[in-house]
C-alpha cells in the first residue's frame, strides 16, 4: 500500500516537473513601482498560454485539465518563491519591459 502511494507520489511530482520544466506551467511575477523603483508585488504559478482554444479545443481543455490536477504542487511553489524572493524586494529582472523610449508599452500612449 505505501509503496503504491509513494510510485504515485513520485509520478506525480515527476510529472509537474515535467510540465514546469516544458513550460506548460509557468512562474508569473508582478511588480509595483515606488519610491524605490519597481519591487516585487506578487508570485503565482499558471497554465502557459494555450492559444486560441477555439482553434484546438484539446489542447485548450488539457491546458484546463492540468491546472486543475497540479493546482497544488502549484500552490507549494508560489509560497516557496514568496520565500525565495518576498514582496517588496527589489524587481530581479531588469528593465525588460521598457521599450526603447523609456515607456511602459503596457501603459496607454499620451499625447
Amino acid at each position: 500500500m505505501w509503496a503504491a502511494f509513494s510510485l504515485a507520489a513520485v509520478l506525480y511530482a515527476g510529472s509537474y516537473l515535467y510540465l514546469r520544466g516544458n513550460r506548460v506551467i509557468v512562474h508569473t511575477a508582478g511588480f509595483a513601482t515606488g519610491a524605490e523603483g519597481r519591487v516585487i508585488a506578487g508570485h503565482g504559478m499558471r497554465t502557459g498560454d494555450p492559444g486560441i482554444p477555439l482553434l484546438n479545443p484539446r489542447h485548450g481543455f488539457g491546458m484546463l485539465f492540468v491546472g486543475l490536477v497540479f493546482f497544488p504542487l502549484a500552490d507549494i511553489e508560489a509560497v516557496l518563491w514568496y520565500t525565495i524572493k518576498p514582496t517588496g524586494t527589489p524587481w530581479p529582472y531588469g528593465e525588460s519591459l521598457l521599450d526603447q523610449s523609456g515607456q511602459d508599452p503596457t501603459s496607454e500612449a499620451s499625447d
